[in-house]
C-alpha cells in the first residue's frame, strides 16, 4: 500500500516557525544594508503593499510590468531569495536549539510518529474504519513530498524511525543544497509587456523549467509517487497557483481513482483545523460545506452529475490539527523550566534553612 504526504509550510508554521511570507517581509524590508537604488524601492514597494504581495511568487508576476528590464526583475529575486535563505536558516537553527534535548526529542518524534499513524482518524466511522482495515493487512511504502526548504520534518522522522519503508522528496529544493526554487508554475503566468523572457529569466523563476534542467529524477519520483499512491495526505499546503502543475497532478490522481472505493485523499487546511466543533453531526454538516469549497474554488471542478459526487466521496476534509509539534515543545520546555525553577526553589530553602541553623549556632556560642 502506497501512502503519500504532501507537506507544506503549516508544518514549519506548526513546529513555531515564522516562516510566513509576512513574517520575512517584517525582516527583510527593515535592512538598509544596500546601495542598490532598485532593491531599495524593491522594498519600499513591498512594505507599503504587505496584502498584495501574500504570496511572493505570484505577486512578482503580476508585477513584473512594474520592472524596467529582466535583469531588475531577477535581481530583486535573487535578493530576496538569498534573504529567505539566510531567514529560514536562523529560524530552523532557533527551533532545533529548543528540541535538542532528549526529552523533547522523544515527545516530538512521538508526535510526528502519531500522526502519521492517525492521519486518517478524525473522519466518521465510516471512513477511519475503512481505512484502518485497509492499513492493518497491509506492507506500507511512505512517501513524503516536501514543499518546505528546511527539511525539518525528516530530520526528525529520520532521527528515530529505522523501521518505515519510506521516502523523502524535497521538491523545492533545501537550505542546505542551496537548491531552492523560488517562483511560478508556468510562464503563462508571467505577463510581461516591457521585455521578453529569456531562458535564463524563465530557470530563475519557473519552477518546472529549473527543475527539469537541475534535478529531473526528483520530479519524476514526485510524480510517480502521487500517480501510484492509494491515499494521500495534503498537510498545511495551500495548492495555489504558483504549484498548479501538482495541483493538477493530484486532480489527475483523483480522475484515475474515482471507480475505487479504497482510494482515499485527506485534506488538512490551517483554517478548518482550528475551527471548534465539538459534535459529529455538527463536523459532517461542515465538512460538507467546506469539501464543496475545495473542489469548485481550489481544484476548479464543477458540475452537479454522478462524476461529482464521487469526488465528493474521495476527498475528506479534516478539522482537528496534527502534527502539533510546537505545542510539544513548549509544553516540554515549559515543564523543564518549572523543574528548573523548583531546584532553584529548594535549594534556596536549603540555604536559607542552613543559614537560620548557623545563626542561631552564633547565638549559642556568644550567650
Amino acid at each position: 500500500m502506497n501512502i503519500t504526504f504532501l507537506i507544506g509550510n503549516g508544518f514549519d508554521l506548526n513546529c513555531g516557525l515564522k516562516s510566513s511570507y509576512q513574517d520575512v517581509y517584517n525582516e527583510y524590508c527593515k535592512i538598509n544594508e544596500t546601495d542598490s537604488e532598485l532593491i531599495k524601492n524593491f522594498k519600499k514597494n513591498i512594505k507599503n503593499d504587505y496584502k498584495t504581495w501574500g504570496d511572493f511568487e505570484l505577486a512578482m508576476a503580476e508585477k513584473i510590468n512594474d520592472f524596467k528590464s529582466e535583469n531588475d526583475f531577477v535581481k530583486c529575486i535573487i535578493d530576496f531569495k538569498t534573504y529567505l535563505v539566510k531567514y529560514l536558516s536562523e529560524e530552523k537553527r532557533k527551533f532545533f536549539e529548543k528540541y535538542n534535548t532528549d526529552s523533547i526529542k522523544v515527545d516530538v518524534y512521538n508526535e510526528v510518529l502519531n500522526s502519521i499513524r492517525s492521519f486518517y482518524k478524525n473522519n466518521t466511522n465510516n471512513i477511519s474504519n475503512s481505512v484502518y482495515k485497509q492499513i492493518f493487512f497491509s506492507n506500507i511504502n511512505y512517501t513524503f513530498v516536501s514543499f518546505n526548504y528546511t527539511c525539518i520534518f525528516n530530520e526528525i522522522f529520520n532521527s528515530f524511525s529505522k523501521e518505515y519503508k519510506r521516502k523523502f522528496i524535497n521538491i523545492h529544493g533545501s537550505l542546505e543544497d542551496n537548491d531552492v526554487v523560488l517562483g511560478i508554475d508556468n510562464e503563462q503566468q508571467l505577463k510581461s509587456k516591457n521585455f521578453k523572457i529569456s531562458d535564463s529569466g524563465r530557470i530563475s523563476f519557473i519552477k518546472p523549467i529549473f527543475n527539469n534542467r537541475y534535478d529531473i529524477d526528483r520530479v519524476i519520483e514526485a510524480n510517480n509517487a502521487i500517480l501510484e499512491s492509494d491515499i494521500i495526505c495534503i498537510y498545511g499546503m495551500s495548492l495555489g497557483d504558483s504549484d498548479l502543475t501538482w495541483k493538477n497532478l493530484i486532480i489527475k490522481w483523483l480522475d484515475s481513482v474515482l471507480s475505487e472505493n479504497d482510494k482515499h485523499l485527506f485534506v488538512y487546511d490551517y483554517e478548518n483545523c482550528k475551527k471548534n466543533i465539538i459534535f459529529k453531526d455538527q463536523q459532517i454538516i461542515e465538512e460538507e460545506k467546506v469539501k464543496e469549497k475545495f473542489i469548485t474554488r481550489k481544484l476548479k471542478i464543477e458540475g452537479t452529475n454522478n462524476k461529482f459526487k464521487k469526488y465528493f466521496d474521495k476527498i475528506h476534509m479534516q478539522f482537528k490539527n496534527i502534527f502539533n509539534i510546537n505545542e510539544i515543545v513548549n509544553r516540554t520546555e515549559l515543564m523543564r523550566i518549572k523543574a528548573y525553577n523548583q531546584q532553584i526553589k529548594n535549594l534556596k530553602n536549603s540555604f536559607n534553612n542552613e543559614l537560620y541553623l548557623l545563626k542561631d549556632k552564633i547565638r549559642e556560642y556568644n550567650e
